[in-house]
């Protein structure tokens, strides 16, 4: 993606001659980019080539961005002209607090395998892969995980006590802290005792009918993944599904 004067333009690189060989119309999406962080990243095009998955900070003002910051917000443009539009609004609260990040762009078609064949100067270049590497660890990144877990989850308490309790929109964000604190055995065992209690006193709350339905949904799916952990399957939390689930 070439970015020029706060435009950016698509543009095609070939492995085979290390080479950039095409240029794209600029994108225009219906949304401006941002004057503070005009960028749009990642690139993924679609099977057939005509359009492009990509993530930009775009959506969002300019004063919000240069005050908190921006996550990556999901777009879709045609490559032909450069057109298209951010796919969902960049928050998932009607209070605008709580900002939707994309961490990656796919599609869930995919094209057929194809060789990939490399220029002698990039191969050149190639080293072996690390395979084993403290930065690789599953939980690498489980006490920081493990703080934004607990405030979360105290967050969607409070919501409890005001006889709301509904976390579908906190859902995928929680599975997301949960999923990495159980791959950390020290970070699960200090955790362990308080999210069982959680899991039993909700399903207890469940089972008396005092939650609105799809509050308790969300709780269920939470109790699932909280079972998932003491089961020491962490690789059955699915946040995916959970986000699925608060854009219905």
């Amino acid at each position: 993606m070439h970015h020029d004067n706060g435009e950016a333009f698509p543009t095609l690189f070939s492995l085979r001659h290390n080479a950039y060989s095409r240029s794209f119309p600029k994108i225009e999406l219906n949304v401006p980019l941002l004057e503070s962080y005009p960028h749009v990243w990642s690139p993924v095009a679609s099977v057939d080539g005509a359009s492009v998955l990509a993530a930009s900070p775009a959506g969002v003002t300019v004063d919000y961005q240069l005050k908190h910051g921006a996550g990556s917000h999901l777009v879709e443009f045609q490559l032909s002209s450069g057109r298209g539009s951010l796919l969902a609004d960049p928050f998932i609260n009607a209070q605008n607090s709580i900002e939707r990040s994309v961490s990656d762009t796919r599609w869930t078609d995919r094209s057929a395998l194809s060789p990939v064949v490399l220029h002698p100067d990039l191969d050149a270049a190639l080293c072996e892969p690390i395979l084993d590497h403290p930065a690789l660890a599953p939980d690498r990144w489980a006490d920081e995980a493990e703080r934004f877990l607990v405030n979360t989850l105290n967050t969607a308490i409070e919501r409890i006590k005001a006889a709301d309790g509904d976390l579908t929109d906190l859902m995928p964000e929680i599975l997301s802290y949960l999923s990495v604190v159980a791959s950390s055995p020290e970070a699960w065992e200090r955790q362990r005792e308080w999210l069982v209690g959680l899991r039993d006193t909700t399903s207890d709350i469940i089972a008396a009918g005092t939650l609105p339905e799809s509050s308790a949904s969300a709780w269920q799916l939470l109790g699932s993944a909280i079972q998932a952990a003491v089961s020491h399957r962490p690789d059955l939390i699915d946040p995916v599904a959970a986000l699925e689930a608060s854009i219905r």
